[in-house]
């Protein structure tokens, strides 16, 4: 009878110990579940402000690019708005003669100087005398340059001289009166060409004249960049 009821102790103890690891187990899935699920929300949330602070920084950004790229627009059209177009100062035409290996006349970028018309030329010939010109003095439109031998110079020292001083230093062009000046003297003006001159005319004529100089800006296509240009070479 008492082994019976030892058996039954026993048996009760062992069914409750193992209720106890039940119930141990069970909590212990239940709390990692909840864990779970709250590491799984924060991420969500962690993800969905990442995802918004994206999308707030695109959305700032936009209007910058935006403002940016109408800027850049606004100052092209800025540029285009003006209807100047600067021309090009023409070529120089210039004829070289003399002491050198290929004389002839020859086209010159603006700007050029003496030393680039004779390079042009081949060079100067071994009994030339380049003493007497100015290598870096600008050439002009229709100009000569003469080079003159060794012999020549010493022959008659101020040959050079005088011939060089007129031929190597760019004359002077006259003002233009553009209250007086027919259709071609306005053409002499850098940047001016036939419509513009006709305008200067028509402009004269409508206005009784000119009143200043820089009032031939009133005339389209003549702006700031074009009168600086040839301010110096307009008179009224």
């Amino acid at each position: 009878m008492r082994k019976g009821q030892e058996h039954q102790q026993l048996a009760k103890r062992s069914f409750f110990q193992r209720l106890f690891l039940f119930a141990l187990i069970l909590l212990s899935v239940l709390l990692y579940s909840a864990c779970g699920s709250e590491e799984a929300e924060y991420e969500i949330r962690d993800s969905a402000g990442a995802s918004s602070g994206n999308t707030d920084s695109t959305e700032d950004a936009a209007p910058v690019r935006a403002s940016d790229e109408s800027g850049a627009q606004s100052s092209s059209s800025g540029e285009e708005a003006d209807g100047e177009v600067t021309p090009a100062d023409p070529p120089a035409v210039v004829y070289v003669c003399g002491a050198v290996r290929q004389p002839g006349v020859y086209t010159l970028p603006s700007g050029s100087r003496i030393c680039d018309a004779l390079e042009a030329a081949g060079g100067m010939l071994e009994n030339a005398d380049g003493r007497v010109l100015n290598l870096a003095a600008q050439v002009s439109d229709g100009q000569q340059i003469t080079v003159y031998t060794l012999d020549e110079t010493e022959a008659d020292p101020g040959i050079a001289a005088r011939e060089n001083s007129t031929s190597s230093v760019p004359a002077e062009k006259a003002p233009v009166n553009i209250n007086t000046a027919g259709a071609e003297e306005p053409m002499t003006l850098t940047g001016i060409g036939a419509a513009k001159a006709e305008a200067i005319i028509e402009y004269r004529e409508a206005n009784g004249g000119f009143a200043a100089p820089e009032e031939i800006m009133n005339i389209d296509g003549i702006k700031e960049k074009t009168f600086l240009r040839i301010k110096d070479r307009i008179t009224i």
